[in-house]
């Protein structure tokens, strides 16, 4: 069969690259290789496909340490005596799925890994478009229909509104204005700070000081370059949910910052790991997966409208960084925040 016949389903880049590796097995013989999928993220692989039982994972990303590879896509990279096949992306920002073959590959196998990456290429340029279309037609539709909302709660006369009315109203006001913000796209304004005043700063704004939780810096890089206000935004929302499950005791929650070496060959920067810890009682497995849900939330009656993770997230993200949360139900929670020190 014909290898872009073959693939012609994918919907995505990984599935695209599952099954270039099915054909690779089922119509080429192909059986000296395994597929990686890397992530923008402190434990960056993921082993997807392994033709050989020979081939030892762990070893291969201690191997890694200290290195440096530059992809070339659809082209091999010979890297200790292996062969790298990478797909055209952002390797530094973007997850992508790679080859890697234990010999040299025949002309035949050469040529469907050129294919692959060029496919990769149009599919992912295809989505991203397409993505984009729909956020800027859904999002223009949703700033439409709050404007007109807002429009009608500001014609209310305040004297005419009952508490509960009143209550109702500045509710709506602030799920307004999360969604609004969740829905557009945000500016970066980068500029450079240490990490003690960018901790420092973020505080402020919440009108909270550092020496009211317990705070250790144990490797501080002299400057991150970061959109303060933004970040302010993420780590506040953070902060306010380990407050509330500490029941207001500030000096209960633990903020650790740790500088951290990357172990992906594909990256020049480390990782600044900022950490929120409580005592509370923590997530309950039911709602995990939930937690970054625009909407949810188990204390709306308190006023709460379901965006602080959600909304933290999408900064974290816009940052280049990402969210990690670890929580034992009775046991409290762990919010990770990893940003880059380029």
């Amino acid at each position: 069969m014909d290898y872009l016949e073959f693939i012609k389903t994918c919907a995505d880049a990984e599935a695209l690259a599952l099954n270039t590796a099915d054909f690779l097995q089922t119509h080429i013989g192909a059986k000296n290789f395994v597929l990686i999928r890397n992530k923008r993220s402190i434990n960056p692989f993921s082993l997807l496909i392994r033709s050989e039982d020979t081939f030892n994972f762990e070893q291969w990303k201690k191997s890694l340490s200290g290195k440096s590879i530059s992809p070339l896509a659809g082209q091999a990279v010979l890297e200790q005596g292996l062969y790298y096949f990478f797909p055209e992306a952002d390797y530094e920002n973007d997850p992508f799925c790679f080859f890697v073959f234990f010999r040299e590959p025949n002309a035949q196998t050469q040529r469907i890994m050129n294919q692959w990456s060029h496919v990769t290429a149009l599919l992912t340029r295809v989505i991203f478009r397409t993505t984009k279309k729909t956020e800027i037609e859904q999002g223009t539709l949703v700033s439409q229909i709050l404007h007109d909302i807002n429009t009608l709660i500001a014609f209310q006369e305040p004297e005419a509104i009952d508490p509960d009315s009143h209550a109702r109203i500045e509710y709506q006001k602030k799920v307004n204005e999360d969604l609004l913000f969740y829905i557009r796209p945000l500016e970066i304004l980068p500029f450079k700070v240490s990490v003690e005043q960018l901790i420092e700063s973020s505080l402020q704004f919440t009108e909270l000081k550092k020496d009211n939780f317990l705070l250790t810096i144990s490797a501080d890089p002299a400057e991150i370059t970061i959109d303060v206000e933004l970040f302010s935004k993420a780590f506040n929302e953070i902060i306010f949910n380990a407050v509330r499950a500490s029941k207001l005791t500030l000096s209960k929650i633990k903020i650790t910052v740790e500088l951290l070496s990357s172990v992906s060959p594909f990256v020049s920067f480390n990782w600044l790991q900022i950490t929120v810890t409580d005592n509370g009682p923590g997530i309950s497995p039911d709602y995990r997966e939930h937690i970054y849900e625009p909407f949810f939330t188990t204390q709306k009656a308190d006023g709460h409208s379901g965006f602080g993770l959600t909304n933290a997230k999408k900064i974290i993200t816009a940052l280049n960084g990402f969210l990690q949360i670890n929580s034992v139900k009775g046991q409290g929670t762990e919010v990770k925040m990893f940003l880059p020190i380029l």
